[in-house]
């Protein structure tokens, strides 16, 4: 008995997330690449980039500085494909140093190390089941 009650936990975590994953939230990632994007990239990337296996890609670039010799880009996204970021830098001929999501919708990573995960706040609950009560079509 006390197994059946952990799969269908199990399960239900795992629906909840591919529900989160289409609701197309917006992500913010922190990358590490070898050159600073010129503006009709920077145009080019938002409206969309051919990654592949009939995909296309869409990323916002928020913010971009040079530190010794290496950019750091804060990019958004909304959709979250299969190495999408990866993919993407690629098409436009970055190198990845490091790829980091620092943000998921309403969600800070904050200083949580490599590999670990928290519970979330009651708080933060509340505003994911506020994302899917505004797009209840796709949870």
């Amino acid at each position: 008995m006390k197994k059946k009650s952990l799969n269908v936990k199990k399960h239900s975590h795992k629906k909840l997330f591919r529900n989160l994953k289409n609701l197309k939230i917006k992500r913010i990632y922190k990358v590490e690449i070898d050159k600073i994007f010129k503006n009709y990239e920077i145009k080019r990337m938002a409206s969309k980039v051919y990654i592949g296996q009939k995909e296309w890609g869409r990323v916002e670039v928020l913010s971009q500085k040079r530190i010794r010799g290496r950019v750091i880009v804060d990019l958004s996204l909304h959709q979250g494909k299969k190495r999408e970021i990866r993919r993407v830098m690629f098409r436009m001929k970055r190198k990845v140093f490091s790829l980091q999501r620092i943000k998921f919708g309403p969600i800070e990573l904050g200083n949580l190390p490599i590999g670990q995960w928290r519970e979330l706040s009651s708080t933060e609950n509340q505003l994911l089941n506020n994302i899917k009560l505004i797009n209840p079509s796709r949870a």
